[in-house]
């Protein structure tokens, strides 16, 4: 089919009918796997990160060599497909037995706006769809060990590792069912179009909390950084440890933890595959919270209001300031959680940096506000 004939050079397009096929960060000559795999599954991902699938796909392209990570599309952007490795070839991304059953792996970049995911969404379903019926994979088979569409939590349930994405993403923040997902997937054609699913006033940026490492003295916080010149990525903080690969100017890292070692400021995150990463900050835009982060305690998970709840900007009905809502039924994903005023808070990093919080449980009676999962 002429949508999937492959063009290796920088910002080259591919159309395609409910999508474009972007080849900007493909892989080249000598780069990912050279083995190509056998036809039997199409594994569907979520990046797991608020970061843009363009980002994403830029790091997968920037890093393959030391992060050893990699997939074959990232969707997301209001659609956008980002071609990593090469379709038919091995992505790692789900562990050997699945990576050499799967000619196509996806990956599928967060948001929190309706009409992006969507968008998204619509791309993913066909692109999967279109994928499984170019290799010959039934794509009206899901989550069968015989063959098919699986998701990453399937292989982990069945196969290897602990991952269980996409639907935590897809059902959690959206409501999109596994059957659902499988429908569409199976005829190549979204279902979202009559969605009544609501939206917050405010969108919202969560990511997992890290602690620190016991070598660096490391203060706990959470923030974006866009780079103005190319950066070295180092094992440590630190210009002795080794350099793992580089960001150019331009893209953006979320960071989750701050050292400061040679005179510089650095920032620390945790890579797609797991691996300890750190930059200095030599020039580049930094947001970060305005709030402590002292008391949080780290736990990851979803809330779920029973009624409409205010987001503040502090865990305090006094003091905090009121910043968005969120109505009964939508889903909230959170980082961690305060005690304060008699109130149990979760909390996130919204999108402008700062920490946010939501009232889940009244501490004296134990009374939840909504259900957590």
């Amino acid at each position: 089919m002429a949508a999937f004939s492959l063009a290796l050079f920088s910002g080259d397009t591919q159309k395609a009918s409910a999508y474009v096929v972007n080849t900007q960060y493909a892989f080249g000559a000598g780069q990912g796997s050279p083995y190509q795999t056998n036809n039997k599954f199409v594994v569907l991902h979520d990046t797991a990160t608020e970061a843009s699938a363009a980002n994403t796909a830029s790091y997968f392209d920037n890093n393959w060599n030391v992060a050893f990570t990699s997939a074959t599309y990232v969707v997301g952007d209001g659609g956008a497909v980002y071609q990593v490795e090469q379709p038919g070839y091995q992505a790692w991304a789900a562990g050997t037995y699945a990576n050499a059953n799967a000619p196509v792996q996806i990956e599928l970049a967060h948001t929190y706006d309706w009409n992006t995911f969507k968008a998204d969404y619509e791309s993913y379903i066909k692109l999967a769809h279109d994928s499984a019926v170019r290799y010959g994979i039934n794509p009206g088979s899901f989550n069968h060990v015989n063959g098919g569409i699986i998701t990453h939590r399937f292989v982990s349930e069945n196969w290897w590792g602990d991952h269980v994405d996409p639907m935590e993403y897809i059902q959690g923040r959206w409501g999109v069912s596994a059957e659902t997902l499988a429908n569409d997937i199976a005829t190549g054609v979204s279902s979202l179009g009559t969605s009544t699913i609501n939206v917050p006033q405010a969108q919202t940026t969560v990511q997992q909390p890290v602690q620190p490492s016991a070598s660096v003295h490391a203060n706990p916080t959470i923030g974006t950084f866009t780079f103005a010149a190319t950066t070295n990525i180092r094992s440590g903080a630190g210009l002795s440890n080794n350099v793992l690969g580089q960001y150019e100017a331009g893209q953006s890292v979320n960071y989750e933890r701050v050292a400061y070692a040679d005179g510089y400021k650095w920032l620390g995150y945790t890579s797609f595959s797991g691996r300890q990463c750190w930059v200095a900050v030599l020039s580049g835009n930094v947001a970060q919270s305005s709030q402590s982060t002292t008391n949080l305690v780290p736990q990851t998970g979803a809330y779920v209001p029973y009624g409409m709840k205010y987001v503040r900007n502090a865990p305090s009905t006094q003091t905090g300031d009121i910043k968005a809502y969120y109505n009964a039924g939508m889903a909230i994903s959170y980082d961690g959680y305060v005690d304060s005023e008699g109130y149990r808070w979760i909390s996130y990093i919204g999108a402008s940096g700062n920490r946010a919080y939501v009232a889940e449980k009244i501490l004296s009676n134990g009374q939840r506000l909504g259900y957590c999962y």
